[in-house]
């Protein structure tokens, strides 16, 4: 249960996966599924989220707005290795899963229905200078031409101006994120920059306006 989790040792066992990802930080689900439990391997060699609700009388697990990917992560070991005995050791009272695994984990049996996802992640590691020479050639143009612009950006805590922004773009089109989920979002911003885990860059013009 979540009142029995040891935050500290969590935090470490998702810190030193392989796989780590913010999203199964225990700060994170805090801003945004207060109440989460999980699972837990042993003395938190592996650990799995559950992020749960209940509709209509029925509990079921599903991944909240704003988390992108759950599943395994572990401090030893393979994190898909221990996919298999998590599932089925997920608790019988949900009575319906709908959850975003990660890339690490490995569903050696079948489980339900599965669906694979695509996910780009670019590996920022080689340096800027290495990656802009693979851009494409337009891609090239259109940063000169931006280059030339009275652009600027520019540190802010203004994260309500920014979940406006996002409501009215990507979260219109999207059209299943409620008011609840953006509130939690924009707590979980708060405390984000107030910790130091975070920041917020704002690409504004001349005048002001947020472009990005």
């Amino acid at each position: 249960k979540h009142g029995e989790i040891d935050k500290n040792a969590w935090d470490a066992c998702v810190d030193s996966s392989p796989n780590r990802r913010v999203y199964a930080a225990s700060w994170y689900l805090d801003s945004l599924h207060p109440g989460w439990e999980g699972l837990v391997l042993e003395d938190y060699r592996a650990v799995f989220p559950l992020t749960g609700a209940r509709k209509y009388g029925i509990s079921y697990l599903y991944t909240p707005a704003f988390v992108q990917q759950l599943g395994t992560y572990s401090s030893s070991g393979s994190p898909g290795e221990f996919t298999g005995a998590f599932l089925a050791a997920l608790p019988a009272s949900f009575r319906f899963i709908d959850l975003n695994l990660n890339a690490a984990d490995r569903m050696d049996t079948a489980t339900g229905k599965q669906e694979k996802r695509r996910n780009l992640v670019l590996d920022l590691s080689p340096g800027y200078e290495t990656l802009e020479r693979k851009y494409a050639v337009n891609l090239r143009r259109n940063l000169k031409l931006a280059g030339k612009q009275d652009h600027r950006l520019l540190n802010t805590r203004d994260t309500g101006r920014l979940v406006s922004l996002f409501r009215a773009d990507r979260g219109r089109r999207l059209g299943n994120i409620g008011e609840d989920d953006y509130k939690r979002f924009e707590e979980l911003m708060r405390e984000s920059l107030a910790g130091g885990k975070g920041s917020l860059l704002a690409a504004v013009n001349g005048e002001g306006e947020w472009l990005a």
